[in-house]
């Protein structure tokens, strides 16, 4: 690790740097309170933007495995239609392009979360069809559509890695991601390369980029997959935390109730798991933890909201988490970092691929400049509110 340089890769609206930064002497052995695992794949997804109709039919996006289900696309009555594919046995070449997020399941950005000090192990799969822009607008009479509603902003590299801005690598500089998980195409038949494993330390507390670094020139120049939705973040919490979701629907609140206070509110069992039969199990949730995030050592549950509770029994962190608590003091400008808190995930991405909510407006020759500054052009988790459509809509 001698005399190396340290590439720090520092993401802003779409756009990456490379600092080039000199590497002191060799770390030490990095020692992993515990070895969480993600099972992730990268896929082909369509994202909505918004209710109006701002979409992205091409949008691609990582999710967990046991949140992706494989799709019978050609109706031809496969037994695994609609199953998850922790209950799929076909092979990668069979999976990929064939497969989307669980119906209750909405696209989002995808985000791991551990503790400091922990060691985060991310087993990838690409799912990525060979070819780029596989979804195209339904056909009209004569096959013209109305409107231009094409969406073809997928680059022609399909190479996936799952590369985490600011963490350790652990292993190797492999870990990296910064070329790997490549399809087969006509010049590589193995589907040796569709899965690679990476692990990353989680030094520090913070919020890191997770995207690909596989291919970044292409779509607004240089977003390379990112304009199409692939790209979360690992979040590092304090050291001890326990991490719960922070938003379930009613019916998972209702089998996590144990009972009412005296004033009505629910006693929630935090670690209250779903049924091992009935729909719970056809949809791979059977015995799995409603609120905890992780079985184990392996994460279940990929949310934008969480809960993050302290070791102690009041659900509080011991002063020793922080250097100013441990000595009694504490920084009068910011909430106590000892409490329990809600940790909202958020990612912003600028000029992303879509089309807009009303093409015949936004393809006019002349009215597109007018609505290119107030379009459905800049998003935060997938998701905009352009005033241009909206005044569009109310007119």
């Amino acid at each position: 690790m001698k005399n190396l340089f340290k590439l720090s890769p520092i993401r802003a609206l779409g756009c990456t740097v490379l600092l080039a930064m000199a590497a002191g002497p060799a770390l030490a052995q990095i020692s992993c309170a515990r070895t969480l695992t993600a099972d992730v794949v990268a896929l082909d997804q369509p994202l909505m933007y918004n209710r109006l109709g701002a979409a992205n039919i091409n949008g691609m996006m990582y999710a967990l495995k046991r949140d992706v289900i494989f799709v019978d696309r050609g109706n031809t009555g496969d037994s695994d239609h609609l199953k998850p594919l922790t209950q799929v046995s076909k092979g990668l070449d069979q999976l990929a392009g064939r497969v989307e997020m669980r119906p209750d399941k909405r696209p989002r950005p995808l985000v791991l979360r551990i503790a400091k000090g922990d060691c985060l192990e991310v087993t990838l799969t690409n799912l990525l069809t060979v070819q780029p822009n596989p979804n195209q607008p339904p056909q009209f009479i004569n096959n013209i559509p109305p409107f231009n509603v094409v969406v073809d902003e997928q680059i022609q590299s399909r190479f996936v890695g799952f590369s985490v801005s600011g963490m350790q690598y652990v292993d190797s500089i492999k870990d990296g991601a910064s070329f790997v998980g490549r399809n087969p195409t006509n010049e590589m038949t193995s589907t040796a390369n569709r899965t690679k494993t990476y692990k990353l330390y989680g030094e520090k507390e913070g919020v890191f980029l997770v995207a690909t670094d596989g291919a970044n020139i292409g779509s607004d120049a240089n977003q390379g997959h990112s304009s199409n939705g692939l790209f979360g973040q690992v979040i590092v919490e304090p050291t001890g935390a326990r991490i719960y979701r922070g938003l379930l629907l009613e019916e998972e609140m209702r089998l996590a109730t144990t009972g009412r206070t005296a004033k009505g509110q629910p006693i929630i069992n935090y670690e209250a798991r779903y049924p091992t039969s009935g729909v719970w199990a056809e949809e791979g949730k059977g015995g799995l933890p409603i609120l905890n995030m992780i079985q184990g050592t392996a994460i279940v549950h990929s949310e934008l909201e969480a809960m993050i509770v302290g070791p102690n029994a009041d659900g509080s962190f011991p002063p020793s988490t922080y250097p100013l608590e441990s000595k009694g003091y504490r920084n009068p400008t910011v909430p106590n970092r000892l409490e329990p808190f809600r940790d909202f995930a958020q990612v912003w991405h600028d000029e992303p691929g879509a089309t807009q909510a009303f093409p015949g407006f936004y393809n006019d020759p002349v009215f597109n400049y007018v609505l290119a500054g107030v379009k459905d052009g800049f998003m935060i988790n997938y998701g905009s509110g352009g005033i241009g459509s909206e005044i569009i809509a109310n007119r």
